[in-house]
């Protein structure tokens, strides 16, 4: 007996110190290694914690579950505009710690990331319906100080309004440096525009598409001087955010803001996260608020004419294919169809270190926002469009 119980003993006590062997080198030296471990726990608790507004549709809820398993993000927001503008919300998650922070509400505060853009894209063709300026306008013809300037590469002086809004100026981040978004040098937009004068495109302007800050960052500039104002301050006049309590980042968390989750990011880490240049980044990813609160600035974009975030330049519209994802840039959302005889969905997405972002209208100006607290994991299981192709279902069915 004296034996058996030792040797009972002995296995217990090896149990217990391979379980704080093995947790120890998770959470101590692989901690994304440990919280990507134990995320179906948590998950299943997020999917728990699932609530919704009053006569919210179900697919709202089963939407959310279906990220929380696919997208691994924990913490969300929907919100959804119907046809008949009302307004419903779910969310997922806690604030901050799993189980021991306070839920998420519907205005609890995430960065928008690249949904920004849609603000910058509405407030340029405001000016443009106006008659202000013209989506054809040269960029630098709204510069005086540029016209003077000798260039480099003469085609920047070709680059228009539309161009820019369209990511088809020329800039291509898979080329050359997308500065704004540098962590070790100063970025030259919106700071010093004659630094303009000294680069080279990395390609025609108008020839394709290629997505780059650096456009919406002049879009920015733009704003500022057609409208003789800091583009914050401009923004903040004309789209009332601060009633929204819609507010720029400015290289901090703020009290009501979710906590960001790492562990799907193999290279950003949390130190990271504030070190940008948050003022260069204003126009393209400085936004910050909850989905309710940019579903409804949407959908009052929705109404301007004769352009508004849903438009695209015609002979872009003919050249791109739009039954495939992200060939059909408009001056705002890419558009997409499953095939000729299908709706049209439009989309914008963002991200950031530890955000991803989505924002979708359909061909009924039905309007959907989802902000998560994550980055995508980068596996042999990544789809690129994975939500565009599920919200394009769910919204069709």
């Amino acid at each position: 007996m004296f034996n058996k119980i030792k040797a009972v003993d002995i296995l217990i006590v090896i149990t217990i110190v391979s379980i704080v062997v093995v947790s120890s080198h998770f959470y101590l030296i692989d901690r994304v290694g440990f919280w990507r471990l134990v995320y179906p726990l948590q998950g299943q608790l997020a999917i728990w914690n699932i609530h919704c507004s009053n006569n919210a549709p179900v697919w709202m809820k089963d939407s959310l579950k279906y990220i929380i398993k696919n997208q691994k993000n924990l913490s969300n927001q929907i919100a959804y505009i119907d046809t008949k503008n009302q307004v419903y919300a779910c969310q997922s998650g806690w604030q901050g710690t799993t189980f021991f922070s306070n839920p998420l509400n519907e205005n609890t505060r995430f960065r928008y990331a690249s949904l920004t853009k849609l603000v910058t894209s509405d407030a340029v063709l405001q000016q443009v319906n106006q008659g202000k300026i013209r989506l054809n306008t040269p960029f630098i013809s709204l510069f005086p100080e540029l016209k003077k300037e000798k260039f480099k590469d003469p085609r920047i002086q070709q680059i228009s309004i539309e161009n820019l809004l369209e990511h088809r100026s020329g800039f291509d981040r898979m080329r050359s440096e997308d500065v704004v978004f540098s962590l070790t040098k100063k970025s030259w937009c919106p700071y010093n525009l004659i630094e303009l004068s000294k680069l080279k495109l990395d390609f025609e302007p108008d020839q394709r598409y290629a997505y780059d800050n650096r456009n919406y960052c002049l879009l920015g500039a733009v704003l500022e001087r057609v409208g003789k104002q800091d583009y914050r301050k401009y923004i903040q006049k004309n789209y009332l955010i601060n009633e929204k309590n819609i507010k720029f980042v400015d290289g901090y968390y703020y009290p009501d803001e979710v906590k960001y989750d790492f562990r799907n990011n193999d290279f950003w880490m949390e130190s990271d996260d504030n070190r940008f240049d948050f003022a260069a980044l204003s126009s393209s990813a400085g936004l910050s608020g909850s989905a309710k609160q940019l579903a409804l600035l949407m959908n009052k974009m929705l109404s301007s004419e004769p352009y508004n975030i849903l438009s695209i330049q015609p002979d872009t519209l003919k050249h791109c294919n739009i039954e495939e994802f992200k060939s059909c840039n408009g001056y705002a959302m890419w558009q997409y169809r499953a095939s000729s005889d299908q709706p049209v969905m439009y989309f914008r997405n963002g991200g950031l270190p530890a955000v991803t972002s989505l924002a979708v209208v359909t061909a009924k100006n039905e309007i959907v926002v989802w902000l998560g607290n994550g980055a995508s994991l980068y596996n042999e299981e990544y789809d690129e469009n994975l939500l565009e192709k599920y919200f394009y279902k769910v919204l069709n069915d």
